[in-house]
């Protein structure tokens, strides 16, 4: 039987990581992503049967429709790849394949779906930290999804290291109303601000 054949999008210095997880763990076969052709790109998306959107350099702010501004940390930009994984999301999406996101990619998925990304963290405990922040999880969204499928049916809240400047900012409301494109919020981060809670998880159709 074939093995399942998974799309992984770059250039980032964390897929060797995604590569070991999709290979090690999943026992699934893998093809790196970096064509910007776009006829390239839906070949790719007709004969993977999944793809996953990796991490990597900060999206360019133009492509969510805000400026470069000072103080904000930014680090570099790949606009190139910014479109690139925009095609792919929306192609990967109307073929109803798996799309799931790391750091980056979470971030981009959660844009497209109409969210706001935070472009600094400085005002929070979590910004740009490699040790352990609390996440925290809506239960009355989460006893259905995936996360607790996967994890712990108990599970209430629990622990995500964080090494990221920049977030998706919690909408207004509560968080089993903010439904947006098919996307429910149903982990957070408590950043202990006045600010909104930052979005750790979303999941969808």
């Amino acid at each position: 039987m074939r093995k399942k054949l998974i799309a992984i999008t770059g250039p980032s210095a964390f897929t060797p990581n995604v590569r070991s997880m999709v290979e090690d763990y999943l026992n699934f076969n893998f093809i790196e992503v970096n064509s910007n052709k776009q006829d390239n790109l839906n070949e790719v998306a007709s004969l993977c049967d999944g793809i996953i959107f990796a991490g990597g350099v900060d999206l360019f702010p133009p492509y969510y429709g805000s400026s470069l501004k000072k103080h904000e940390g930014l680090t570099s930009f790949d606009p190139m790849r910014d479109k690139r994984e925009k095609h792919l999301l929306s192609v990967f999406k109307d073929l109803n394949k798996p799309i799931f996101g790391i750091c980056r990619g979470f971030q981009m998925i959660c844009v497209e779906a109409g969210f706001k990304i935070i472009q600094d963290l400085s005002f929070s405990n979590i910004s740009h930290s490699p040790t352990a922040d609390g996440m925290k999880l809506d239960r009355e969204v989460c006893d259905d999804t995936h996360f607790i499928k996967f994890y712990n049916k108990d599970i209430k809240e629990g622990f995500v290291n964080s090494i990221h400047h920049q977030g998706i900012e919690e909408p207004m409301g509560t968080l089993h109303d903010n439904v947006k494109h098919g996307l429910t919020c149903i982990a957070y981060a408590n950043t202990k601000s006045a600010r909104p809670d930052i979005i750790e998880w979303v999941e969808g159709v």
